[in-house]
């Protein structure tokens, strides 16, 4: 892939569409990891680089009691949503500057509305908390 142009040169859509998709095609490159999504989420939420052993069953985190907790707090979500989640209208859309979030109408979608406004709270005086304004919509 040496003479693909670095993503730098384009927009990142551009450049997986249009350069890197195109030569892993070409070339049959294989992954050099695998990263579950489970894994990927918490390293994010902990603002840490995923930093874990790939291709084999755990992860090496700094905290394994954390990952613990995170791993039983995901189990507990998809028992709430029994892996079929539910959607009451109006669906609430929360923009941020850096992504949207969407929220049902249900008991479960309130509470984690309800829980993301009481983390952007926490973090109010944090360095990295969000700075751009916080809108929300009702979706019907």
């Amino acid at each position: 892939m040496k003479e693909v142009p670095s993503p730098e040169t384009m927009s990142h859509e551009q450049y997986i569409w249009e350069k890197l998709l195109p030569d892993v095609r070409e070339n049959g490159t294989g992954p050099k990891c695998h990263v579950g999504l489970r894994d990927a989420m918490y390293a994010r939420s902990r603002d840490s680089k995923i930093a874990y052993v790939m291709n084999q069953q755990h992860p090496q985190v700094d905290d394994p009691f954390d990952y613990v907790d995170f791993v039983n707090e995901q189990k507990a979500f998809r028992q709430a949503y029994r892996n079929c989640p539910i959607t009451e209208l109006p669906i609430h859309a929360v923009q941020t500057g850096r992504e949207v979030l969407f929220f049902s109408n249900s008991p479960l979608g309130l509470q984690g509305l309800k829980q993301f406004y009481q983390e952007l709270v926490n973090g109010y005086f944090s360095v990295h908390s969000e700075r751009d304004p916080v809108c929300e919509y009702s979706v019907s």
